[in-house]
């Protein structure tokens, strides 16, 4: 999981966690994901995510990646295809309790604009 930042240039992506540091060239795409699945995915999901709980029974911050998991070699290899589509849009997501404030006031805003109604 990364912190993105357009604070200082270049762009900058550091751990959730870590302090490690990574620069992000400007066009460099990030991620937000929206899939639409076969069903018979979901009984392979379903065992990857029994997996996780037992592996990550006392991680309260783990999280089940969706992307990690589909391409993961074993699922990939059951999957059907995938494709990256680009936006300039700006991403607005919830993760954890405090990124409430800023996703509403950000959603509040695009509805002042007019963007959303």
């Amino acid at each position: 999981m990364h912190k993105i930042s357009s604070l200082q240039q270049p762009l900058r992506a550091t751990e959730k966690y870590e302090s490690s540091l990574l620069k992000l060239q400007p066009q460099q795409p990030v991620s937000l994901n929206l899939f639409g699945l076969q069903a018979s995915i979901f009984t392979i999901l379903e065992q990857k995510f029994q997996n996780f709980l037992e592996e990550n029974q006392n991680s309260p911050t783990a999280e089940f990646g969706l992307p990690t998991t589909l391409t993961a070699p074993d699922v990939l290899s059951e999957a059907a295809t995938m494709k990256m589509l680009s936006t300039q849009d700006r991403w607005l997501g919830i993760t954890y309790k405090d990124d409430l404030p800023f996703v509403e006031n950000s959603l509040n805003q695009l509805i002042v604009e007019g963007i959303y109604i």
